[in-house]
Formats: structure tokens, sequence, C-alpha cells
């Protein structure tokens, strides 16, 4: 498949397709889903789940991420959960998230909790992060930051950054810098920039500038001037 894809990184599309229609009638099934990709995007939508329901039938997981999303789209939710759960017993939980975020646009919040809670279990970092902004809007702050840093723990340090914006905007400054600090501490070099702002915004023009000059100790304090 390397070889396949130099003509897509030159733009020549046409010459990209045909090769990967060669891969596919030969039944590789990461070039069916990337056909089918291609006819999602095209607006084709009954030609991508006929390519994704081969590449999914070939051993390609994320094609039943497709799938699913088609599915719940159509108001199947059952037969879209069970294609989210097999794309993640096929090692991509990415379609369970994805299920969830839908339903909780939908305002089906046990159920998405439910959905995040089986991606989360199933290795998707996104949805441990996603739970947690979902437990802290519901005033859960516990388990929010219990899931947080089990993210943290898990190698995303910017979850707690994440949670810590959340935290902000239900107006809770003490406990978004505490969450901003912890942030930093584990490694986001985007938190000390999101405590300054955070700062800015609520007339702390100083305070902001300073942190911004000369960031913090090890113990969470601000640095002194030099």
């Amino acid at each position: 498949m390397a070889a396949l894809l130099k003509p897509e990184k030159s733009g020549e599309r046409r010459e990209a397709e045909r090769l990967y229609r060669l891969a596919a009638d030969g039944g590789d099934p990461s070039a069916l889903y990337t056909l089918a990709r291609r006819r999602e995007e095209a607006g084709e939508w009954e030609e991508a789940e006929r390519l994704c329901r081969l590449a999914a039938d070939a051993g390609e997981p994320s094609a039943l991420h497709i799938l699913a999303r088609r599915r719940e789209e159509a108001g199947e939710q059952q037969e879209a959960e069970r294609l989210a759960r097999a794309a993640a017993d096929g090692g991509n939980p990415t379609a369970l998230g994805e299920l969830a975020r839908m339903r909780e646009r939908a305002g089906q919040r046990e159920e998405a909790e439910r959905l995040y809670r089986l991606a989360a279990d199933a290795g998707s970092l996104f949805a441990l992060e996603d739970l947690a902004k979902m437990r802290e809007r519901a005033g859960d702050w516990g388990e929010a930051e219990a899931l947080v840093r089990a993210a943290v723990d898990a190698g995303s340090p910017a979850a707690l950054e994440d949670l810590a914006e959340v935290r902000q905007q239900t107006g809770e400054q003490d406990g978004a810098e505490r969450l901003y600090r912890l942030a930093a501490d584990a490694g986001s070099r985007f938190a000390l920039p999101g405590l300054a702002e955070m700062r800015m915004r609520t007339g702390n023009q100083a305070g902001s500038m300073h942190l911004l000059r000369f960031r913090l100790e090890a113990d969470g304090r601000i640095a002194d001037p030099w």
C-alpha cells in the first residue's frame, strides 16, 4: 500500500484511485476502505456503504466505523451499536466514542455516557476525556477529575487543560486555575497560556503577564522575577 500512496501525495488523484481499485479488486481491505471514504466524501452513500461492507468482511475494522455512523444517522441505533462494538473488538474503539457524541448532541445523555464508558474501556482516550467533560457539566467534579487523571496516566496531559476550560465556563475560576497548574505539571505546553488567558479575561492583567514571563516553580507557585 505504501507505493499506492505516492500518487495521492503528488496530487494525481485519478491515478491514485485507479491503483486503489486494483488493490481493492485484489482483496486489499485497506484499499477498499479508502475507496469507501472517497465515495462517502463524494456523497455516493450507497456505494460507500457497499465498499465498507466489503472492507469489513475482509478484516478492516475502521470500515465498521463508517457503517456504524451511517446506521446511527438512519435511526437504527441498535445496529449502529452492534457495528461499533465489532469495530472496537477489532481494535478501533473510535466508533463507540462517535456514537456517544451523536447521542449526547441528541440529548440522550444516559445512552451517551454508557457508550463513552464502553469506548473508554476499549481503550479510547478521547472517550475518557469526553466522559470527564460530561461528568463535569453534570456537577460530578470528583469523577470528572478521576477520569481526567486516568487519561493523563494513559498519556494525554492535555486532558487536564480541557477540563480546566470546562470548569472555567461554569465560573469556577479557582478550580480552573488548579487544573491548569496540574496540566502544566503533567507536561501540557498550552496549560500556562490558557491560565494566563483566563486571568486576563477576569481582569488580572498583571498576574497574566507575570505568569507568561516567569512561568511556575516546581511547587506550582508563580516564579519570582529574574
